[in-house]
């Protein structure tokens, strides 16, 4: 379970993902952009246009599944309530949650954070710019929880969203930080008023 907004999908997500299935020999990674992130403030792009730029980013990976599920929920997207859906669901898998270091420091003040961890083993990126001493000590703090974490360290670089976003607004070249074509959807679609 890999979650997010998505705003838009980059190549470290798609890189993330492959890096995951990998190392923790996943049989398959759900993406589902978030509705209306409890962490986010201010508008985002609209739901239809980040699931179909996710659509596109994982097009021909077999291992990856673009789930809609948080949006046409709608309202919050809690973790925990996707995790009870999909573990109901497929009761007979074991199930991952992907995150990122940021993320994973603060898990415990995430809604029902004791059920996250009794739902799913967290996997979490630590990269090179991390501490891995601080996500070590988080990772014991949460045992008290009764969590499962495995840490993975991946040479994935300091990009995110944010830095795309401003990237596109300034017109500069994403070709480095964007699918092939979530550039062309982006374009089209006039996002991020990119390509005006």
């Amino acid at each position: 379970m890999f979650g997010g907004s998505f705003d838009p999908v980059h190549l470290n997500h798609v890189s993330l993902c492959e890096t995951m299935i990998k190392t923790a020999s996943l049989d398959k990674v759900v993406v589902f952009p978030a509705a209306c992130s409890p962490f986010k403030t201010g508008t985002q792009t609209e739901d239809f246009h980040r699931l179909n730029m996710c659509k596109l980013a994982f097009e021909g990976n077999n291992r990856v599944e673009v789930s809609d599920f948080e949006i046409t929920r709608g309202g919050k997207s809690y973790t925990v309530d996707t995790l009870k859906f999909f573990k109901e669901n497929y009761p007979q898998d074991e199930i991952y949650l992907i995150t990122g270091a940021d993320a994973f420091v603060t898990l415990e003040k995430w809604y029902k954070a004791e059920e996250i961890f009794s739902l799913a083993h967290i996997l979490t990126v630590v990269r090179n710019e991390d501490s891995i001493e601080v996500l070590q000590q988080k990772a014991e703090e949460f045992k008290k929880y009764g969590a499962v974490c495995t840490l993975v360290s991946t040479p994935v670089g300091p990009v995110s969203s944010t830095i795309v976003r401003e990237a596109l607004r300034k017109k500069s070249d994403v070709s480095s930080l964007l699918p092939e074509k979530v550039i062309e959807y982006i374009k089209e679609n006039g996002l991020y008023n990119y390509g005006n």
